[in-house]
């Protein structure tokens, strides 16, 4: 069972998780709020906000980074912006580890869709040499 760390102080971490996806490879990617609640994005909806038991899907789930409660303010902020622009899902540019670490102030990347990238194109290069 998955449980919320917390600081000496008793205040909540926000922490980017993740767990497999549960059609394909790869892992899918949230941010469990203070009040335990998990921010993720996922496709055709986009943003929303679900229970840690719905994000779970009977995975396990795993830390993947750690925010302390003096960034929850900026934090909050982005993830109100984000409900609010009710941006659809989007496999490459707009997707749940691209979501993740936006919300906790990191680049909007997903080094899924890049190692993807990087082997798509190793194999095109793979293929013309052998052509």
């Amino acid at each position: 069972m998955f449980m919320q760390p917390t600081l000496r102080t008793g205040h909540a971490l926000i922490l980017m998780i993740h767990r497999e996806k549960l059609i394909g490879g790869g892992q899918h990617f949230g941010v469990q709020l203070p009040n335990g609640l998990v921010a993720e994005c996922v496709n055709p909806s986009g943003v929303r906000v679900v229970s840690l038991e719905e994000f779970q899907q009977g995975k396990d789930v795993h830390i993947a980074a750690e925010r302390g409660p003096h960034e929850w303010p900026a934090i909050a902020d982005r993830l109100t912006a984000a409900l609010q622009e009710r941006r659809p899902y989007h496999g490459t540019a707009w997707n749940c580890e691209n979501f993740a670490n936006w919300l906790i102030g990191e680049r909007p990347v997903s080094k899924q869709v890049v190692a993807a990238a990087v082997l798509l194109g190793a194999i095109g290069v793979l293929a013309l040499a052998l052509d």
